[in-house]
């Protein structure tokens, strides 16, 4: 199969490399010339539980980048979204697959700005609700494959297209797990329901740019109970809209294969996360990505069905007032959902 990369930070860098390793075909386009030129000259190297050297197909021009791949796969932070959507209007091809890695509200957002294009040529846009290929940033043209998940969810637009889709995917991605819809994998993120309560136990440390484990020093009782109330109210908000939630503990369980008497236990057990580094500055995505494209959703849908999300709500108001940043204005524009286009 022929894909189409778009993005080439570190979680690029290894998808590269993975899909390369199954032997399948591959583009990647970034923005950042110099970067696409340093891959072009000397590949990529992986290390980890994937070992090798890879050169994939690096192409400038986006167009030439995505012409004649079935699936197009974006690897760029939250804000990048919109951008990236911008710049395929008009260029994708009949029956195409655009598949955002880590959801973030990206289905919804390229389904707004490329939605007469997906009606007239049958566009398939999908997103997962996480990372499976975890992978710490090495340096470009270098990346680290610390971990895969066993399972990770994965919905479309239109809906119905999410089994297909897995199915078409398994030899290459046995992980995904088809959803019922693009709602249900942005709202099981469990990144911000995690990182954004921990993070506020450890601001201090993240203005020195000190270095911490996020996990195995950030996952206290405190912490944990704080995430744990996060995780209460957006199940509600799930709830009230018509979609049966899973707790973010049987999500991790799920993706890992494991089980754990609880979320502490969970956050760790895992091995995986007892490595795992907590932001050095405000401008890292826990912060830009997980608040506003993350908890500030929740605490909009929580409104539009009389929800009430206190701990969110707190969060939100917490972090904008300390770090003076206007979280919501920085969250997807919501107010044209409707929910029962996306079921």
């Amino acid at each position: 199969m022929q894909f189409t990369i778009l993005g080439m930070g570190r979680t690029g860098h290894t998808m590269a490399c993975y899909l390369l390793s199954k032997w399948q075909k591959v583009k990647v386009w970034d923005r950042n010339k110099a970067k696409l030129n340093n891959i072009k000259q000397n590949g990529i190297q992986v290390t980890g539980v994937l070992e090798g050297h890879f050169n994939p197909e690096t192409y400038e021009n986006i167009n030439d980048a995505i012409q004649g791949s079935k699936y197009i796969l974006v690897h760029t932070v939250a804000t990048g979204h919109k951008p990236v959507a911008e710049l395929l209007r008009d260029k994708l091809e009949q029956g195409q697959v655009i598949i955002v890695l880590n959801c973030n509200w990206g289905a919804w957002e390229f389904s707004q700005v490329l939605e007469s294009e997906v009606k007239e040529k049958n566009i398939v846009i999908g997103e997962t609700n996480g990372i499976f290929l975890m992978s710490p940033w090495v340096k470009n043209n270098q990346c680290f494959l610390k971990t895969e998940k066993k399972h990770i969810g994965f919905a479309t637009i239109p809906a119905v297209a999410a089994k297909k889709i897995c199915h078409d995917l398994q030899k290459v991605f046995p992980q995904f797990n088809a959803l019922p819809n693009v709602l249900t994998t942005s709202l099981t993120a469990t990144n911000p329901v995690i990182h954004v309560p921990i993070n506020l136990f450890n601001l201090s440390a993240i203005e020195k740019h000190q270095e911490f484990l996020i996990y195995k020093d950030g996952a206290t009782l405190l912490s944990v109970s704080l995430v744990e109330k996060v995780d209460q109210e957006r199940l509600e908000v799930l709830k009230k809209i018509g979609i049966e939630g899973e707790s973010t503990q049987k999500i991790l369980e799920t993706s890992w294969g494991q089980h754990f008497d609880n979320l502490l236990q969970l956050l760790k057990g895992v091995k995986s996360y007892q490595v795992a580094k907590g932001p050095d500055s405000f401008e890292h995505r826990h912060f830009t990505e997980d608040i506003p494209f993350g908890l500030v959703p929740i605490q909009k849908l929580g409104q539009k069905y009389n929800v009430s999300t206190p701990t969110i709500d707190m969060l939100i108001n917490t972090y904008t007032t300390i770090l003076r940043v206007n979280y919501v204005a920085a969250a997807p524009n919501l107010e044209t959902l409707n929910i029962a286009d996306l079921l």
